[in-house]
């Protein structure tokens, strides 16, 4: 009787070996603020995503708004305002983000009361 040739190799394939890991480390990583460091004042954001990310655009409403200004918002509905600043974040950081607003909001209405919506700064008693 022939023999039956085996299929395949006798030889063994080389496996990468896997990379170890860094033995994780602890850490908290706090923000030190310098003096001169960008400050901005908005009282208004728009919020959107994709699909790798969150975006926050900023902007800061007139108080007064100019007379051509004026009649562009009656005839279109909308006050066009530009934009101060647009924050992208992470979809990982959102969960966190978010429970830090929680916690702070609930530190300052502890303080000084429930904010209510829609109120505007320092006419929310």
């Amino acid at each position: 009787m022939a023999k039956q040739k085996r299929r395949g190799s006798r030889r063994k394939a080389h496996l990468p070996v896997p990379a170890v890991a860094p033995p994780a480390v602890n850490v908290r990583i706090l923000v030190d603020m310098p003096d001169g460091v960008a400050s901005y004042y908005v009282n208004h954001a728009e919020i959107a995503h994709s699909r790798h990310e969150f975006s926050i655009v900023v902007a800061k409403t007139p108080t007064k708004v100019s007379a051509s200004r004026l009649e562009e918002a009656v005839k279109t509905g909308v006050i066009k305002v530009e934009p101060v600043l647009q924050l992208v974040i992470p979809v990982t950081m959102m969960p966190g983000l978010i429970k830090a607003c929680t916690a702070q909001r609930e530190k300052y209405e502890a303080a000084y009361g429930p904010i209510r919506e829609g109120a505007e700064e320092g006419n929310q008693q």
